[in-house]
């Protein structure tokens, strides 16, 4: 009973921060990956980075910890959560798939009502495939 309650709340949390980040503006993240560059070029490049590599590290940095990590953690929870219910493993895998699909949409339809933000099926790929990345690791643990 407390691993349903706990996975089922980080889960929750994970899907709020994604639902959350995607209402925020354009500006609000460029505000914030121009605050994050910023000290890591003065941290790590003693501030000679061009704009164009700036840019560069927070577009992937945008993709990767945006997009790919946090979908990561809430496909991670999800698949836990509902591992603590008397489910068969291909109804557990399907609303698992099911949720991530639906989730990656949202939060990229979301942002076509954000100012400054647009919706492409690259970052919903990237999302999905995020969502799906330890459900492929747990495959590949196991062993044949």
């Amino acid at each position: 009973m407390a691993k349903k309650v706990v996975y089922g709340m980080l889960l929750a949390l994970f899907t709020g921060v994604i639902v959350f980040s995607s209402t925020r503006t354009g500006l609000d993240h460029s505000n914030a990956g121009g605050l994050i560059i910023g000290w890591i070029n003065s941290v790590f490049f003693g501030g000679r980075l061009s704009a164009y590599e700036q840019d560069a590290i927070v577009g992937v940095g945008a993709k990767f910890l945006g997009h790919f990590c946090l979908f990561m953690g809430a496909g991670f929870f999800a698949y836990l959560f509902l591992k603590q219910f008397p489910l068969d493993k291909k109804k557990r895998y399907l609303i698992v798939f099911a949720y991530g699909l639906a989730l990656s949409c949202l939060g990229e339809t979301i942002q076509v009502f954000s100012e400054g933000r647009f919706a492409t099926p690259a970052d919903v790929l990237i999302d999905f495939s995020g969502y799906c990345f330890t459900l492929l690791l747990r495959f590949q643990a196991r062993p044949m």
